[in-house]
């Protein structure tokens, strides 16, 4: 029995360690405050290209889900906040997708959002799996 409860105890405080806390989310006066990625200074992309709704039937583009809020995640397909986001729904459709988290201080772009494993700093580009 004793054995048991150290073996459980192993397996709950392991599991906790390889939680992925995002580092943009804080507890400021009771208050949960969510700080967005900095858009860069400067990229290249066609603006009449980007204009069109990137969430049309029949395209698949590519996404990036940030935290917004407390509990709440926007689908964007670029990695940060304008108008172009729609609130993500697990489910909705199947594409391409990376979670984008503040982690030791800097952006990231990762496959899953429960794991750091293949996360690359935005200026790398994020790495995306497929995902419903």
């Amino acid at each position: 029995m004793n054995r048991t409860i150290t073996l459980l105890v192993a397996l709950v405080a392991s599991a906790s360690a390889m939680a992925v806390t995002n580092e943009a989310v804080k507890t400021v006066n009771g208050k949960v405050v969510v700080e967005l990625p900095p858009e860069p200074k400067s990229f290249s992309t066609n603006e009449l290209e980007m204009k069109k709704d990137p969430w049309r039937p029949g395209v698949l583009t590519a996404s990036h889900v940030i935290q917004t809020g407390p509990t709440s995640f926007v689908e964007c397909p670029r990695s940060w906040v304008d108008s172009t986001c729609r609130p993500y729904l697990k489910g909705r459709d199947q594409r391409r997708r990376a979670f984008i988290i503040k982690t030791g201080g800097q952006w990231v772009g990762c496959p899953r959002q429960n794991s750091l494993h293949q996360c690359r700093p935005l200026s790398k580009g994020s790495f995306m799996e497929m995902q419903d």
